[in-house]
């Protein structure tokens, strides 16, 4: 819903990565409202969202057919406090549920060693690099994948999702 997506757009992930910080645009809460995203709630606060498809995707990717692209972000509030593992498993655990899909894909920001190291410890790996210029600003991008394993990918707390848009 709209104040979700406006809720969502205002978050502010600090100075070391602002990168991510939107600041309200409208053109990112039309994207919420319009991509395909999902928002995750902690009893009645936002946890965090999650996103598929082209919504998740840095441009110029090569898509594939036997695994999906997925994105997230965890409500700044929320992070360093040991939810990235969990909510990335619970991201997981819905799309093969519901789409009976095993192969996933992410991109990251080359800066972002937090995360890098994480996905690195939940058994993503590299497969390339991406380069985009950004308001002239160049960035780089890490493409990882990891496969599913519902026998051995741990069950985890269920937490309340939504979709954003009605």
């Amino acid at each position: 819903d709209e104040d979700s997506a406006q809720a969502i757009s205002l978050w502010n992930f600090g100075e070391a990565y602002a990168h991510y910080n939107l600041n309200g645009e409208q053109s990112a809460i039309q994207e919420f409202l319009h991509g395909h995203y999902y928002v995750v709630y902690k009893d009645d606060d936002i946890f965090g969202f999650f996103c598929d498809g082209d919504s998740a995707q840095v441009d110029f990717m090569s898509t594939n057919l036997y695994e999906i692209d997925f994105g997230f972000a965890l409500n700044p509030k929320f992070i360093g406090q040991g939810y990235g593992r969990s909510f990335i498993k619970m991201i997981m655990h819905f799309y093969h549920a519901y789409q009976d899909v095993c192969h996933f894909r992410l991109t990251v920001a080359s800066f972002n060693t937090r995360a890098i190291y994480l996905y690195h410890r939940i058994g993503f790996e590299f497969n390339k690099e991406i380069s985009m210029i950004e308001d002239g600003v160049l960035t780089k991008f890490y493409v990882m994948s990891r496969d599913f394993h519902l026998k051995t990918d741990e069950a985890i707390p269920v937490l309340h999702y939504s979709y954003v848009r009605k």
